[in-house]
This record gives structure tokens, C-alpha cells and sequence, in this order.
């Protein structure tokens, strides 16, 4: 069996995150060898990475840095495309960065970026996307085998170390929509199938729309610079104004409906802003604490941006809900698995997952596996079918390479002290400008 098939099959396992961490790096750089020979002859800009720095074969970790991809790789299609409604050529963008070439597919009845979504779905190419906060949204190459990975995740994780059985049984609420391409509301779909009552299935909003996501980062970029007419900005605070008016009425409806079943067991998924209105709404209604049934699961997460909330806030609303079943992870919508928050407050690395900490430049790899390390995160997911797995992130965190956890399991594990590059100083990545030069030279020819 080879060494990708043998890691992959660790998600089958009753606890996944058992394998020492010796047995997997030497694992790990097996199957990075066997999977980048591969993947360089099926996507064409890691081709150009690999011929560009002398990368022939992986021996090494090291060897990885120069073939990983920016954390915008993804979002490296002219925007142009986009705005012109050149379907095709947007095909041709996503040609360079998956496996199988979606060149060919037909263009006709794609009116907007949400059309040309659906003509890949209904083409066995299942695109995620994520939160446009730079004016453009990321397109990430998925299969029916990536999906797949993915729903391992929702029947081996939620509740870990000792994880629920998917039976239906609880009220399902997430603070999100109910429908969407976006890595989120994909994830959320399976939550629901899995543990939520299908009598019972609760969501903020029906459909979140790719085009008008990227409508709204666009609207904000040109706020920012100036570019934007007074009668654009009346229109768009109009709608924005109609949106959050309704929005809020829903939430209300939720947390009023949280508060009520809360002697039932429920899963609750989304941030922890509406988390701290659930709070403080049942303190105002003199509910005490612990008061929620010990078999719910709590999975939330970010969601605070822009709010001034106590440092101990999430301590605060844990609390309050009494001895519930968490699930909190660290990840980004890049990875297949996000690693699992263990009882010690570590977040323990996937199996097939290999981290590997750089300088704040991204462009060389820190040596030392010793002690708490601290650098900018990067990795190679070995599962992903439809494109390359090697990423480069926007985190700053700190990785302990102890052998042994506090709570049992083997390490390495990553702090919970993650912090964003872009919200300390400089998020320049090396290759990004590299990159970015490569897809416009090759869509120009």
C-alpha cells in the first residue's frame, strides 16, 4: 500500500490521532514524494513552481517550500473575467491550478459567477469558496473524493476524544446559510445530515450568493480609496441597512428558540458572537447557568471582528452553558481536516496533514523541531484529489514538538496563541507576487 493510501486510511480509525509522530513524518515524506511526481504532471502551475526552482522530486521537507502555493493562489484569476463575463477563459484560470482541466465545458446561460459555480458542480468539479475580504472570493478545486474526506471529518471528529454518533437526534442551529458553495455552508450541509433533526434544522439564511459576496468586498475596496459615487454608497447603506434589519429579526427567532430547547440536546455551529447574545439574553431572563443539556455540542468559532467583547468572553459563555460537548478546531477552508482542540487546549496535526513552520516571509523552513517553535504555518495535505495540497497561510502560530500531549495523545501540537500576519503588520508572502506573475503570463498567451 503506499504511503498517501496508508495515512488516508487513518480516518477510518476509531481515533485518528493516535499514530506516534516518528511513524508519520516517515510516512508523510513518503507520500509527499509519490504525490508531488504526480501532481506536477496534472496541474500546470505547480509544474512552473517546481521548473522555475530547480524542485525535481521531494527528499526532504525543505524540498516542499518552493512548490508551496500563497494562501491567494486561489483568487489569482483576473478579476477582469469576472467583471467581462469571460466564462471561458475563467475555465482556463482554473485549469492551471486543479488536476482535471474544466476547459471545454459550455458557457452558454452563465450569467454571473454563481452560474459558472453550478456549471462546475454539474460537471463533477465541486469548487468550495471563501469570505471575498480582498475584493475577490477563492475558488478551491474539490472532487466527490475531497467531498468525501470531508464527511469522514463530520463522522470522526465532532465531540473528540470522544466523539457523538451521527443519529439525528439533536437541534441543528447555525448561524450561517443553509445553502452555498462556500467552504462553510458545505460543511455545515453535512452537520445537518449527520446529527440534526430533520424536523429541526434551524440557519440564519437560506442562500449566501458568490456574486453579491464579491459585489460587497468590491463595494468596500473602492470605499476605501475613494473611487466610489456618493449615489453608490446611499444605495449600497440602503441594502445594507434592509439586510442586517432582517438578519437581526432571524437571529432574534434563533436565540429566542436556542434559549427554549435548551434542556434538549442541540448542535449549535457558527461564531461566537451570537454565542455571547445567547448569553447575555438568558442572564436577562434570569435562566441560570448550566442550565443546558450536557449532551449538546458547541462548535464555534472567529465571528467577533469589529466588537469589543471581555478577554475571558468565551470563558464566560462556556461557562455559563455548563458542562456541554465542545468542538473547537484549528483550520483554515484550505485543509480538509481541521486539527481537534484536545481536554489540554492543543490542537492535534491530521495524519495525513504535515505542518511545517517558515519564516514570517514564507520562503524558508525552520529546522528546529525542539521546544515551542514559533513561525508561519504552512502544509501539505496529501488527501486533496483535484489539485495540490501545499499551501502557504497568512498565521502566525507556535508548534510544541513534545512527543506526548498533557491529554494522552502523541504530539506535536499547535498552540492556541494563532495570530493573522495581516493583523500584526506586513502579510507579504515571497511567492505570492511570483505566482501571481506566472497565471497572468499564462492566460496572456
Amino acid at each position: 500500500m503506499k504511503a498517501r493510501d496508508q495515512l488516508l486510511a487513518l480516518r477510518k480509525a476509531e481515533d485518528p490521532f493516535t499514530t506516534p509522530a516518528a511513524q508519520l513524518d516517515e510516512l508523510r515524506i513518503e507520500a509527499a514524494r509519490e504525490l508531488f511526481a504526480e501532481r506536477r504532471q496534472q496541474v500546470p502551475l505547480l509544474a512552473r513552481l517546481a521548473s522555475e526552482n530547480g524542485v525535481s522530486e521531494i527528499g526532504q521537507p525543505a524540498d516542499l517550500v518552493p512548490v508551496l502555493f500563497s494562501h491567494s493562489s486561489y483568487k489569482s484569476y483576473p478579476a477582469a473575467f469576472m467583471k467581462k463575463g469571460q466564462w471561458d477563459r475563467m475555465f482556463q484560470w482554473l485549469a492551471m491550478v486543479q488536476t482535471q482541466s474544466p476547459v471545454g465545458i459550455p458557457t452558454d446561460g452563465i450569467t454571473d459567477m454563481d452560474d459558472w459555480i453550478a456549471r462546475l458542480w454539474e460537471n463533477g468539479h465541486l469548487v468550495n469558496t471563501t469570505s471575498a475580504t480582498s475584493g475577490k472570493t477563492s475558488i478551491l478545486p474539490r472532487n466527490a473524493h475531497d467531498q468525501e474526506i470531508t464527511r469522514d471529518y463530520m463522522l470522526s471528529v465532532p465531540g473528540w476524544p470522544n466523539p457523538i454518533k451521527p443519529d439525528n437526534s439533536r437541534h441543528f442551529f447555525m448561524f450561517a446559510p443553509r445553502r452555498g458553495t462556500h467552504s462553510s455552508s458545505v460543511m455545515g450541509a453535512m452537520v445537518a445530515e449527520l446529527y440534526g433533526r430533520p424536523d429541526s434544522c434551524h440557519y440564519l439564511i437560506d442562500e449566501m450568493r458568490v456574486t453579491d459576496i464579491s459585489a460587497a468586498a468590491e463595494f468596500r475596496l473602492r470605499l476605501a480609496d475613494g473611487t466610489a459615487t456618493p449615489s453608490e454608497i446611499a444605495e449600497m447603506e440602503l441594502r445594507a441597512k434592509a439586510k442586517a434589519a432582517q438578519n437581526a429579526e432571524r437571529l432574534d427567532e434563533m436565540i429566542d428558540l436556542i434559549i427554549s430547547l435548551r434542556h434538549e440536546p442541540m448542535y449549535i455551529l457558527g461564531m461566537w458572537a451570537p454565542m455571547w447574545m445567547v448569553y447575555q439574553r438568558a442572564k436577562e431572563r434570569g435562566i441560570k447557568g448550566g442550565d443546558f443539556n450536557p449532551e449538546t455540542i458547541i462548535s464555534v468559532g472567529g465571528g467577533t471582528k469589529g466588537q469589543i467583547y471581555p478577554d475571558d468572553y468565551q470563558e464566560q459563555i462556556l461557562g455559563f452553558l455548563g458542562p456541554v460537548r465542545t468542538m473547537q478546531a484549528y483550520g483554515m477552508s484550505e485543509m480538509s481536516w481541521y486539527p481537534p482542540r484536545c481536554p489540554a487546549n492543543r490542537f492535534h496535526e491530521v495524519p495525513w496533514i504535515m505542518s511545517l513552520l517558515l519564516d514570517s516571509a514564507g520562503e524558508n523552513l525552520i529546522e528546529r523541531r525542539e521546544g515551542v517553535v514559533e513561525g508561519r504555518y504552512a502544509c501539505l495535505d496529501l488527501s486533496y484529489d483535484a489539485r495540490w495540497g501545499g499551501l502557504i497561510s497568512g498565521d502566525k502560530v507556535e508548534i510544541d514538538y513534545s512527543s506526548t500531549c498533557a491529554c494522552g495523545h502523541p504530539g506535536p501540537t499547535i498552540l492556541p496563541t494563532i495570530m493573522r500576519y495581516s493583523d500584526i503588520g506586513d502579510d507579504r508572502i515571497g511567492c505570492s507576487g511570483t505566482i501571481d506573475s506566472y497565471v497572468r503570463g499564462a492566460l496572456a498567451a
